[in-house]
C-alpha cells in the first residue's frame, strides 16, 4: 500500500478522487473480497465492505480508517487502520472463526481534507450529517461531493451498510 503514491521524499501523496487514491481502493478492495468481504463503494466514494456475522441480525461492527493522505503524508497514516481491519477479517476467515456480529470494513474518501479544504468528508457523508462549512475548493462538481461542496446532504438511502451505525 505504502509504494502507491510514494514521493521521492520518501512519503506518500494520495489526494482523493484522483489516479493513487483510486488505485489504493482498487487493492483495498480486492483485499477486502479475499478476507470474506461483500465489496462497495458508496456515492461519496467511500469504500467498504462487509463480512456476514453468524447471528443474523445483530447490527455490524466497525474497523477501518482512510486512505488519502496530504501531500507527502506518512506511509502508515490513514491506510494503517484498513490494511489491520482487512488482516484481521483475513485471521478471523483463516481460523475459521467467524464473529456473531457482521463486519464492516472501512476505507473513507477525502478525510484529510486536502482536495476540498474540508476534513472528514467521507465519513461525515456516510453518517449523513450536514457540513459545518462548504469546501472551498469543490466549484460544481457532481454527485454527492459534489453536493457537500454546495452544503448539501447525502440521503441516507444510498448507505444502507451504515445507517445501522449513525442511529
Amino acid at each position: 500500500m505504502s509504494a502507491i503514491g510514494r514521493t521521492g521524499e520518501g512519503g506518500v501523496t494520495r489526494l482523493s478522487y484522483r489516479a493513487e487514491h483510486a488505485d489504493a481502493a482498487r487493492v483495498s478492495a480486492r483485499w477486502m473480497h479475499e478476507a470474506g468481504a461483500e465489496v462497495g463503494v458508496d456515492s461519496w466514494g467511500n469504500l467498504f465492505g462487509i463480512v456476514p456475522g453468524s447471528t443474523p441480525g445483530l447490527p455490524p461492527l466497525a474497523a477501518g480508517s482512510h486512505l488519502d493522505t496530504v501531500p507527502n503524508g506518512g506511509i502508515f497514516d490513514g491506510a494503517l487502520g484498513v490494511v489491520a481491519a482487512i488482516e484481521a477479517a483475513a485471521a478471523l476467515r483463516e481460523a475459521r472463526a467467524p464473529l456473531r456480529h457482521p463486519l464492516l470494513l472501512l476505507a473513507f474518501a477525502e478525510e484529510e481534507g486536502t482536495s476540498f479544504g474540508v476534513g472528514c468528508l467521507g465519513s461525515q457523508g456516510a453518517a449523513g450529517r450536514a457540513l459545518s462549512r462548504a469546501p472551498h475548493r469543490a466549484g460544481t462538481g457532481a454527485g454527492a461531493p459534489g453536493r457537500a461542496a454546495r452544503g448539501g446532504r447525502c440521503d441516507r438511502g444510498d448507505r444502507p451498510h451504515i445507517v445501522r451505525l449513525s442511529r
